[in-house]
């Protein structure tokens, strides 16, 4: 066993949590405002705040990390965790943006059951988060997720062939659309989560036969966990950054077993 000379920094977690639990709030503040439709305008600027606070915590964690010699995981990703959560938060703010600007005199019937999935999955990543300074209890997490997403493409699907069935005006079928696929992103997004952090904990593995396949491709974009579902244009601050810390990545792996 080889001894760390120097620590890992695990406050990287605790960003982590608060990311989570900005996100699962956001997702509760828009199921909410669809299940009643009360205020559609003051929930968009109350989702907006929860965004900007997620804005500075990404910051903070871009920051964090490039005045950490050994963070928890390996650079790269570290700001895939946080892309990832960031993400969930910026997809739920789009779709309140949408209910508010579209002066909808009500929301189209099957988004109140796709956010009750993306408010649960926010609530599964919560817990997933929480437990990663525990890999190995990671596992059962992306699962959950991915069950999760496959029911939303199922709702989707059902909700899309109603909606274009007929006896809907076109105005009804455009942003009902835009609500539903909104919807839908976001929790496609939170399964993006579960990948990043299936990576982790398989990556905390014990056995060369692991380390060694997986070392090599570490911080680099094209094994990104979230390259199958990124849309374009986002992620590209992540992409950026970890070709940025490709030097800092050389340094860690002398440490870090």
């Amino acid at each position: 066993m080889r001894l760390r000379l120097i620590p890992r920094d695990t406050g990287f977690y605790e960003f982590y949590c608060s990311q989570a639990s900005l996100a699962a709030e956001a997702a509760a503040i828009l199921e909410s405002d669809l299940r009643t439709f009360a205020d559609p305008v003051g929930a968009a600027n109350r989702i907006r705040e929860i965004r900007r606070q997620g804005e500075e915590l990404r910051h903070e964690i871009v920051v964090r990390l490039d005045r950490t010699f050994v963070p928890p995981f390996a650079p790269g990703e570290v700001l895939a965790i946080a892309a990832a959560l960031d993400d969930v938060l910026d997809l739920v703010e789009e779709v309140a943006d949408r209910l508010a600007m579209y002066h909808l005199k009500k929301p189209p019937k099957g988004a109140v059951e796709q956010a009750v999935l993306l408010h649960r999955a926010s609530d599964v990543i919560v817990e997933a988060v929480d437990s990663l300074d525990r890999p190995s209890g990671l596992r059962a997490y992306p699962a959950l997720l991915r069950a999760i997403e496959k029911e939303g493409d199922s709702l989707f699907r059902r909700h899309m062939r109603r909606l274009f069935d007929g006896g809907n005006d076109v105005c009804s079928v455009l942003t009902g659309k835009d609500i539903y696929r909104g919807i839908e992103e976001a929790v496609d997004r939170t399964d993006a989560v579960g990948r990043v952090l299936d990576g982790i904990a398989l990556g905390a593995l014990p056995g060369p036969a692991w380390r060694s396949s997986r070392e090599p491709i570490l911080g680099t974009e094209t094994e990104s966990p979230m390259a199958e579902r990124s849309t374009p244009g986002r992620n590209s601050t992540a992409i950026c950054l970890n070709r940025s810390t490709a030097s800092a990545q050389s340094s860690y792996e002398m440490f870090v077993p």
